[in-house]
């Protein structure tokens, strides 16, 4: 995930030649990504604003220049996440659900409803607010479920056939 982070900061650093502070609203602000980005933005003078499920996840980015919600990307109404977004350069959906026992809406694949529904539902809220800027997060799963055991790079390649048997 190293790698998306530092594109992702790249094209951050692109908007920002454009204005002295950069405002971007973040989805999964304490997660695995979200964490690294809200830390170099802010690093450099920036602004985030956080949608976050727990304010107690939020602890490690509460920060100057970070400003945090209490919500959930697939609950929130539309009205309240397009509220929250006047003003903001850019936003950016890097939330995920891959962790057994996610929190959110407690279906067996959140992370699909992160991805499918809460992209649909921010997508709407982002054009609503006229927000310039929209960076999506995505993920291929290339290896079958390890469950405990450590995935890396001599870890074979999941095959949809081997399914079969």
């Amino acid at each position: 995930h190293k790698g998306s982070v530092v594109r992702l900061g790249t094209y951050l650093q692109r908007i920002q030649k454009e204005a002295t502070t950069v405002r971007v609203f973040i989805v999964g602000a304490t997660g695995v990504l979200g964490l690294p980005v809200v830390k170099g933005l802010t690093a450099v003078g920036d602004e985030v604003v956080a949608l976050v499920r727990s304010r107690e996840r939020a602890l490690p980015i509460l920060s100057p220049g970070v400003e945090i919600h209490e919500g959930d990307l697939l609950t929130i109404p539309e009205e309240e996440l397009t509220a929250l977004l006047p003003g903001c350069d850019a936003a950016a959906h890097l939330a995920t659900a891959l962790r057994a026992g996610s929190p959110g809406l407690g279906t067996t694949n959140t992370n699909a409803a992160l991805r499918i529904q809460g992209t649909r539902r921010l997508l709407n809220s982002v054009l609503s607010a006229s927000v310039p800027r929209y960076v999506q997060q995505s993920i291929a799963i290339a290896y079958e479920d390890g469950g405990d055991r450590w995935l890396d790079e001599t870890t074979p390649f999941f095959r949809p056939d081997d399914e079969a048997g």
